[in-house]
């Protein structure tokens, strides 16, 4: 029986809702800051079996589109948290995620953390409905280049470890690479890409949104020092 669960969580769609895209950069809020995000993403997979099919999963065909709406809290001068709603017709997932801050430069910064995402799934099996759960820890790397005073270029390579309901596990690495432009409102586009390591499978996802700071702590951080 456990090998029938982890085949089902393996071929649903690897990436089961649980978004890829990241819509933060590097920087972390002052203590006592906040935000919030608001974005669409289309999400779909390309089959190591099937590259050279034309009906293989991509954005638009048999890929998928959700909602994704999040906030973030400044906790410490170098650390903020965060949390977020995926909603689009199957069940909702939720992450919620932790973000340290090494390096803060005029023209790079660099932070990582660790973020974990929940899907509860109803899986049919043996003609009956099984609850499913699919817990992913996603291990980031945020590094964001300050091109210009309302401009930045983000690269994010990122380790992800998934967990099903009856004890599976497996893995994916990829990355999400963004441009977000503005100030305390901010228009950001991020294409990510991860492969599963076990099926070679691919999946890709397109985001995009906008970012609202609210200037609420004792200052601002260094993108609203600037503006």
């Amino acid at each position: 029986m456990k090998r029938i669960f982890v085949g089902v969580a393996m071929s649903l769609p690897l990436s089961a809702c649980i978004s890829y895209s990241t819509m933060q950069s590097a920087e972390t809020l002052a203590p006592g800051q906040t935000s919030a995000y608001m974005g669409i993403s289309g999400q779909g997979l390309e089959s190591a079996n099937k590259k050279s099919s034309p009906n293989s999963s991509s954005i638009g065909s048999e890929g998928i589109v959700f909602y994704e709406f999040g906030g973030r809290l400044g906790v410490t001068e170098d650390a903020d948290i965060g949390a977020r709603i995926i909603l689009e017709p199957g069940p909702p997932s939720y992450t919620a995620d932790v973000k340290y801050q090494f390096i803060k430069g005029q023209e790079f910064s660099l932070s990582s953390g660790i973020g974990i995402s929940y899907l509860g799934l109803s899986v049919p099996i043996a003609d009956q409905n099984t609850n499913l759960a699919l817990i992913d820890a996603n291990i980031p790397l945020y590094l964001t280049y300050h091109l210009l005073k309302i401009f930045d270029l983000g690269l994010t390579p990122r380790a992800i470890f998934r967990a099903t309901g009856d004890g599976g596990s497996y893995s994916m690495i990829g990355g999400t690479a963004g441009f977000y432009i503005g100030g305390k409102t901010r228009l950001a586009i991020e294409a990510s890409a991860f492969q599963h390591l076990q099926s070679k499978d691919i999946v890709k996802q397109a985001t995009l949104g906008l970012i609202f700071s609210y200037p609420s702590a004792k200052r601002p951080n260094k993108r609203e020092r600037s503006l």
